[in-house]
């Protein structure tokens, strides 16, 4: 199910929390956590290093990314299936410097494993 999750960035360990349920599972998938729940379904994703991963997908420097984490205004996760695989996309509206932006980061993983 695709729907508005809590958010939260921790500046000090430069990690993005974007969750919609009680996970029961974690499993690292390179600079990301998904958190499963009960039915191994993707409720949760961490993203570790997120100002450097936000920096990476834009034009804006590492300290303009901690601003734009920093001012999440809502985050959202879509996971789409393609045959073995899934998709698993965050994306998150935040403000910097007075404008709106939106930004999605995305994972591809078997989908056996959520």
């Amino acid at each position: 199910m695709d729907k508005m999750a809590k958010s939260k960035y921790d500046q000090e360990r430069d990690v993005l929390y974007i969750n919609e349920g009680k996970s029961v599972e974690s499993i690292p998938k390179g600079g990301f956590i998904l958190q499963l729940n009960s039915n191994r379904e993707v409720v949760g994703v961490e993203i570790l290093n997120a100002s450097e991963v936000i920096s990476g997908l834009t034009d804006i420097s590492v300290e303009k990314a901690i601003e734009l984490l920093e001012n999440i205004q809502s985050a959202e996760k879509k996971i789409n299936q393609a045959g073995s695989f899934q998709m698993v996309a965050v994306i998150i509206k935040s403000e910097m410097d007075g404008e709106k932006i939106t930004q999605s980061v995305s994972l591809e993983t078997p989908a056996a494993t959520a």
